[in-house]
């Protein structure tokens, strides 16, 4: 048995703040991101093949070749934006504790974060349309009196269980 003071692995919180257990914890799923990134290198792919086995598609070859370049490029574009998305994505953490939902995201030593305690929580909005519903992800809201720009809502985009998210904060919410 362990002195809860000198263990280095006890939950050690900040004097103003209480010790919270987390009741769930996610991040944005990638699919949607992966999907695009995958349905643009194939359609670059087959644009690119095409152009190029026509070399008089443009009216001359050197036409030609400029449209290559130009699908190309384009491509290139679209393969890094959506390759960056990725990224950004996974640097996301939604969590549900005792007494919030937060939403927190970091990069470069750069961290932000927003919480929306339960007892300022108005209510809930789950959304899902037909492609999050066969990819199996969707988008959880929640609302409290504010607006925008204030505490008005907090969202957890594109989790993989927006069912799961919304009956545990259901849970909390509902004494």
């Amino acid at each position: 048995m362990t002195d809860e003071s000198t263990d280095p692995t006890a939950d050690v919180s900040p004097p103003d703040r209480p010790a919270t257990d987390v009741l769930y914890e996610t991040g944005p799923s990638l699919r949607p991101a992966v999907v695009k990134l995958a349905l643009a290198l194939v359609v670059g792919v087959l644009v690119e093949a095409y152009v190029l086995t026509h070399p008089r598609l443009f009216g001359s070859r050197q036409y030609t070749e400029i449209g290559a370049y130009v699908v190309g490029l384009v491509v290139l574009v679209l393969l890094v934006r959506y390759a960056v998305r990725v990224y950004l994505l996974k640097r996301y953490r939604y969590t549900i504790t005792d007494d919030a939902v937060r939403w927190e995201y970091s990069l470069f030593y750069k961290t932000r974060s927003r919480e929306l305690p339960f007892s300022k929580i108005r209510g809930h909005e789950f959304r899902q349309d037909r492609i999050q519903s066969v990819l199996g992800f969707g988008s959880v809201s929640f609302l409290s009196g504010g607006t925008n720009r204030s505490l008005g809502f907090l969202t957890f985009e594109n989790v993989a269980d927006p069912e799961e998210v919304q009956s545990v904060v259901k849970s909390r919410l509902d004494p």
